[in-house]
C-alpha cells in the first residue's frame, strides 16, 4: 500500500503465504479531473496525477516505474524540470510545493506555508532552481533554494477578480512569459524588464502557447472555439492568422515539435485530435483515438503525445503511426469506498467510488470490463444480488 493513496487504485489480489500478504497486481488510479496541469514529461518518462499520488511511467515500454506519495491534500499541479531530468515539482492544496528526485523517490525541497494553493507550475528557463507559480490572477516566482516563504516573490497581479488559465514560457526568449486569463485577456510579460503588454479578446482564454521556432509568434485558444496566431514583436500584438472556429468544447492545444508550424487541438466533447498548420485555415487531418472527451494533451517526444481523457484514462498516441500505442484501464478518479466480488463469478470485482461510478474488473488480467454510470452522487457502498444479475 502507498500511504493515503492505496484505496484510490486497486490492489489485486493478494496471496497469503505464512500469514504474509503479497501484492501481485496493481491497477493505478485514473488521472484526476479537478485540476488541469496534472500531466508532465521529461527524461524519457511521463507522469500523471491522481488525487494524492504521482504515477511515473517509463516512455520505453510504458512501464509503471514509480509512485510518488507525500502530499496530504489534493495535488494541484506538476511540472518536469527542463534543466535536470531527475527533478519533478508538485503543488498541493495544503499550500505546499515539493521538488522530487524521481530516481530516489524522495523530495529534495519542501516549501510550506505558501498561503495559497498553486494551480499552475512552470520551471523558469533562466534559473534551474526557480519555479513560476500561479494562484488566481497572480504570478509568483519561487526560489527553491530558500525553503521558507521568503523565497516567494510576487511578479505581477494580472487580475484581482479573475484567474489565470494558462501560462507559456518562450523557448527562444527565455525571459518572456505569456499569460492567458479568464477575463478575456492575454498578457505578455518580459520578466527581465518587468514590462508587460496586453491583448484584449472576446472570450476566456483556454490556452496560450509560444511557437517553439519563434521569439514572437503566440497561439491563443479561446473558450468560444476561436484560435488565433499573434505576432507579439511590436508593442501592440498583431493578429496574423485566424483559424476555422473549433466546433465546441475546446480543451487544449499544443505545438507539434517535429512539424514546423504544426499544432494540435482537442475537445472535451470527443476523442479526436485535430491536426493544423499555420499555413492553412482549416484542420489538415482528424485523428481518432477511440476514447472519450479530452482533459489535456502534451507532447512527450517529437511525434508522441500524452493524452488525458475525461474518464480518467491516460493514453500515448503516436502521430506518425496514427495510433494509440498504450493506455491505462481508466481507473477511478476518486476514492474507492466499497468493493465486492460477484456472487456467481469470483473473477469479477465491483468497485464503488466518490467519482459516482461503479466499475467491474476481471481480476485475472486486471482489466476494466464495464463502467456503470448514471449516479449523480457519491457511491459509498454496493451489494450484488444472489444470482449476480443485479447490484444495489
Amino acid at each position: 500500500a502507498h500511504s493515503h493513496e492505496w484505496w484510490r487504485g486497486i490492489l489485486l489480489p493478494r496471496t497469503v503465504v505464512l500469514g504474509i500478504m503479497r501484492q501481485v497486481c496493481i491497477v493505478p488510479s485514473g488521472a484526476q479531473q479537478w485540476m488541469r496541469e496534472v500531466f508532465a514529461a521529461g527524461g524519457g518518462r511521463f507522469a500523471y496525477v491522481s488525487t494524492l499520488a504521482i504515477y511515473i511511467y517509463r516512455l520505453r515500454g510504458f512501464v509503471l516505474e514509480k509512485i510518488l506519495v507525500g502530499h496530504d491534500r489534493m495535488i494541484t499541479a506538476i511540472t518536469w524540470s527542463p534543466h535536470d531530468a531527475r527533478l519533478l515539482a508538485s503543488a498541493s492544496s495544503d499550500h505546499m510545493v515539493k521538488v522530487w528526485d524521481v530516481d530516489t523517490e524522495t523530495p529534495i525541497a519542501e516549501i510550506k506555508g505558501l498561503g495559497f494553493s498553486p494551480s499552475l507550475l512552470r520551471w523558469t528557463l533562466t534559473d534551474s532552481l526557480s519555479l513560476l507559480m500561479v494562484h488566481e490572477g497572480r504570478l509568483h516566482l519561487l526560489d527553491i533554494r530558500d525553503p521558507r516563504k521568503q523565497g516567494v516573490t510576487l511578479l505581477k497581479n494580472f487580475a484581482s477578480s479573475s484567474k489565470i488559465n494558462s501560462i507559456s514560457l518562450c523557448p527562444r526568449d527565455r525571459t518572456k512569459v505569456a499569460v492567458g486569463l479568464e477575463d478575456h485577456n492575454v498578457h505578455v510579460l518580459q520578466m527581465a524588464k518587468n514590462a508587460s503588454s496586453k491583448i484584449a479578446l472576446g472570450s476566456p482564454v483556454v490556452e496560450v502557447a509560444w511557437d517553439p521556432r519563434s521569439e514572437n509568434y503566440l497561439l491563443v485558444a479561446q473558450k468560444d472555439g476561436k484560435i488565433s496566431l499573434y505576432d507579439t514583436e511590436a508593442k501592440e500584438a498583431k493578429e496574423v492568422s485566424v483559424f476555422a472556429r473549433h466546433s465546441g468544447g475546446l480543451r487544449a492545444l499544443a505545438w507539434v515539435p517535429e512539424i514546423p508550424g504544426g499544432f494540435v487541438t482537442v475537445s472535451e466533447r470527443n476523442g479526436v485530435i485535430r491536426m493544423w498548420n499555420v499555413s492553412q485555415n482549416a484542420p489538415t487531418e482528424l485523428l481518432k483515438t477511440g476514447k472519450d472527451g479530452f482533459h489535456h494533451i502534451l507532447f512527450v517526444s517529437s511525434d508522441v503525445a500524452l493524452c488525458g481523457f475525461k474518464d480518467g484514462m491516460v493514453a500515448v498516441y503516436n502521430m506518425g503511426r496514427k495510433q494509440v500505442e498504450w493506455s491505462t484501464e481508466g481507473g477511478h478518479t476518486e476514492t474507492i469506498f466499497d468493493c465486492g466480488f460477484k456472487s456467481t463469478d469470483p473473477n469479477v470485482l465491483a468497485t464503488a467510488s466518490y467519482d459516482s461510478t461503479v466499475r467491474l474488473w476481471d481480476i485475472r488480467n486486471a482489466t476494466c470490463i464495464s463502467k456503470l454510470t448514471g449516479s449523480t452522487g457519491v457511491l459509498y457502498s454496493l451489494s450484488w444480488s444472489p444470482d449476480g444479475t443485479l447490484m444495489a
